[in-house]
């Protein structure tokens, strides 16, 4: 690719361009040394990275304006027109001077592998072990041209292997994918609702994946945690105490020995006169329930059910 910019001081036209190495190499200035560029690019491509080879040429402006018109009339042709582009700008990419390499992580290298319907439907006949194996190790995968039961049944392989799977469609067709994965979240929008009416989630566009996942899904596991933990801590304790308080009260109801009692009679005085059941006794038994409630929901409040 390249391009022709104007210094606006000097008035001076240059023609820069980026490429393959195979594409620019041969446009290169005769006598140009590129060995050592040679060498650079092969050292990036056993890295793994993509390579760029950089280049520049000086216009004069009589060849700008020649080039220019040439250009036009390519542009303007209604034969073979992509043909004629192509020419003309061939014929101002040669005696190009390179400046450098650049070399970048290609993140579409992750991509391990491209599959069709048709592919799919053999291997699942003849090697579905294998290709198992190789979807667990790839990051990435485009399936096209999938029927509605195929794209179900790559979900259902993803699953057979104990992954969790989560499928996300717009249409129809993406509804028995929807219902085979762990979770399904469907997409209301000009395809209709059948998608979102089908799955466990639904969203307005694709853009909310982000937050339904983060946000909400986070928000509702720890909620999930906690209830389910503080269910079975409300049982136990319910049973201990329904087994240790008459464990309890056998061992600590006699606050007067039985001596005291026979020495001084009097004492049955004080409950025969209700001291011990009234309405005010009541309200104190009352607020301890209220009060030790309210010191437990504080307690709980500030447990952390992130924590592990």
């Amino acid at each position: 690719m390249s391009i022709v910019v104007k210094e606006v001081k000097s008035g001076k036209f240059l023609l820069l361009t980026k490429g393959a190495d195979e594409a620019i190499f041969p446009r290169s200035c005769p006598g140009e040394q590129t060995k050592t560029y040679l060498e650079a690019v092969e050292m990036y491509s056993h890295l793994g990275l993509r390579t760029l080879c950089l280049g520049c040429r000086d216009l004069e402006e009589d060849e700008y304006k020649e080039w220019s018109k040439k250009f036009q009339d390519a542009s303007c042709s209604l034969d073979n027109r992509e043909h004629k582009i192509a020419e003309v700008c061939n014929s101002l990419e040669q005696g190009i001077h390179i400046l450098g390499i650049t070399a970048i992580e290609d993140r579409l290298q992750d991509l391990a592998f491209v599959l069709d319907g048709w592919a799919l439907e053999i291997i699942l006949k003849r090697s579905l072990e294998s290709f198992t194996k190789l979807a667990m190790m790839s990051r990435t995968a485009i399936c096209c041209r999938m029927t509605p039961l195929q794209k179900a049944q790559l979900v259902g392989i993803l699953k057979s292997s104990g992954s969790l799977t989560l499928a996300i469609g717009d249409g129809g067709n993406d509804v028995r994918m929807i219902q085979e994965a762990n979770v399904g979240v469907g997409i209301s929008g000009r395809e209709g609702l059948q998608a979102a009416r089908a799955a466990d989630y639904s969203i307005g566009k694709f853009k909310f994946l982000r937050r339904l996942i983060l946000v909400h899904g986070r928000y509702s596991y720890n909620r999930t945690a906690f209830i389910s933990q503080y269910s079975f801590y409300k049982s136990l304790l319910i049973c201990f105490i329904q087994i240790l308080l008459p464990v309890m009260t056998i061992i600590f109801d006699k606050d007067i020995s039985e001596a005291t009692v026979l020495r001084y009679p009097q004492i049955l005085l004080y409950s025969q006169a209700g001291r011990l059941l009234n309405r005010s006794t009541f309200a104190e038994w009352f607020g301890r329930s209220l009060y030790h409630n309210i010191l437990k929901c504080s307690g709980c409040s500030g447990w952390d059910v992130g924590s592990s």
